[in-house]
């Protein structure tokens, strides 16, 4: 653990709801320093709580000082912070993915769109920010079932996140997908286009949701 304080730490508690750490140190113009630090985990309103408490020894007198307070949102365990960073990430890599750039015309020939009709491409356009807003919600919802799943694999690699992320695709979401253009009828090159999207999203998950095992 990285503490924030120099000195000798001593474990006094270790539960399964907290951790209580202590340290003592001389500091000039004082007799000592004492700096309590004590980790709680709440169950509601989901969070982590870390607090530290420092204890200045003036002669008789204590000094009781509350510093470095701060709530990281946490949930089933899951950090929520990390798991809005992946869902941002996925909605970047759609930007990319389906902008012209890479495969904006082949994703609109395969499915059925003609590019060089501007009345058609206006009138897709208005509602599209209804359509990215439920795709966000989507993506928040995969990122954390891919976060609860690599934090209980115990996952805390890039390289490993990435191949939790990628079986994940492979088993949950790129079989969906060809069942549903089989059905459908759908273009072959459509299900490679959508299908080559998810795998990226679900590799950049993995990678940053596994990087929440470093913090």
């Amino acid at each position: 653990m990285n503490l924030p304080f120099f000195g000798t730490y001593d474990c006094l508690a270790d539960s399964a709801s907290s951790l209580v750490w202590v340290s003592s140190l001389d500091h000039p113009g004082l007799r000592k320093v004492t700096t309590i630090l004590h980790l709680e985990y709440g169950n509601f309103p989901f969070y982590f709580h870390q607090f530290q408490t420092t204890i200045l020894h003036r002669g008789h007198s204590l000094v009781r000082q509350k510093a470095n307070e701060g709530i990281y949102m946490n949930l089933l365990g899951v950090n929520l912070v990390f798991v809005l960073l992946a869902a941002v990430a996925t909605m970047v890599v759609g930007f990319l993915w389906y902008s012209p750039l890479l495969f904006a015309k082949p994703w609109m020939l395969a499915m059925g769109y003609d590019p060089n009709d501007k009345a058609g491409l206006d009138e897709m356009r208005k509602g599209a920010g209804k359509l990215y807003g439920i795709s966000f919600l989507a993506s928040l919802v995969s990122a954390f079932v891919l976060a609860k799943v690599v934090a209980v694999t115990t996952v805390t690699s890039i390289p490993y996140g990435m191949k939790v992320g990628f079986a994940m695709w492979l088993g949950f979401v790129a079989t969906v997908q060809l069942t549903d253009m089989l059905f459908a009828r759908k273009p072959f090159k459509l299900f490679l286009i959508n299908t080559g999207y998810q795998l990226v999203c679900y590799l950049v998950m993995g990678a940053i949701l596994a990087a929440c095992g470093h913090h």
